[in-house]
């Protein structure tokens, strides 16, 4: 089962992932992608894992569109949540592993880590 979250955060991409270790027991972080307009890195545990993408600016959707793979989806996803937010969050579940409450709850975790999350079921904000 896989969820994606919006966040805000004047942290960096490294502390927000020394973070998420810390709160989730997490391995380490590695760096999946880097470009000029973000940088993503994960962590897997093999029940759960994360994917963080910091994003370095605002690309509008056009622009967005011009540059395509591999930045193009991410740039597009943020132009539709709106400038706020700099991070993106997926969350990876094994449902035979990590119940719906024990995902809802770490979910509700991520609040500690970012200065502001939309879970599902948040109001929209502009």
């Amino acid at each position: 089962m896989r969820s994606l979250y919006s966040g805000e955060s004047q942290k960096s991409l490294a502390a927000i992932c020394d973070l998420m270790e810390a709160r989730f027991e997490l391995p380490q972080f590695e760096t999946t992608r880097r470009s000029q307009h973000l940088a993503a890195a994960a962590s897997s545990t093999g029940a759960y894992a994360f994917t963080v993408i910091e994003y370095f600016g605002f690309v509008p959707l056009d622009e967005a569109e011009r540059l395509g793979p591999p930045d193009y989806w991410d740039l597009a996803w943020r132009a539709a949540v709106g400038r706020r937010f700099n991070f993106q969050i997926t969350f990876d579940r094994d449902e035979s592993r990590v119940s719906r409450q024990k995902a809802r709850r770490m979910k509700q975790h991520l609040r500690t880590v970012f200065d502001h999350v939309r879970l599902h079921g948040d109001a929209r904000v502009v």
